[in-house]
């Protein structure tokens, strides 16, 4: 068991593939739980970097436990990724976040495409800033998704 229903798997998934037309991503929040769905991009600069192998340090103010395995140290992510989702979390996406758990529903992250690395940056950012705080773990569903870093 996953911990996940099958209609939480569809509702995600129908989401995910909506979301590619909005600018970032859609909220919905039902009886249930609220989920976070984040689209794929066309936009080369969301995959694609100047740098050898478009890798950057995660921010390890945002993601203190992400460390590279045998030296400790932060870890490297995809540039393209961690540029958008850190875009968003500064726009609106962190107070969103806040308002959802006030509401003490269930907190799913989902993403298509491009839109999974997002998903999967957004359940650990909201694990390593809010769990511990409201023990409450959210979901991550991503389907299609490339490799974070």
């Amino acid at each position: 068991k996953l911990g996940v229903t099958e209609a939480q798997m569809i509702k995600a998934c129908c989401l995910a593939v909506r979301s590619h037309k909005s600018s970032g991503y859609i909220k919905e929040s039902g009886s249930e739980d609220t989920v976070f769905a984040f689209g794929g991009s066309w936009a080369d600069q969301d995959f694609y970097s100047h740098e050898p192998f478009g890798e950057i340090t995660i921010d390890p103010s945002l993601f203190p436990s992400l460390k590279s395995v045998g030296n400790n140290e932060p870890a490297k992510i995809n540039q393209g990724f961690f540029r958008r989702f850190q875009a968003l979390l500064l726009q609106t996406l962190q107070a969103e976040v806040e308002k959802a758990i006030k509401k003490a529903k269930p907190i799913i992250f989902t993403g298509h495409s491009s839109g999974g690395p997002v998903a999967i940056l957004a359940a650990v950012w909201y694990l390593e800033k809010y769990t511990r705080s409201s023990g409450d773990p959210c979901k991550c569903l991503t389907f299609g998704s490339p490799l974070v870093g």
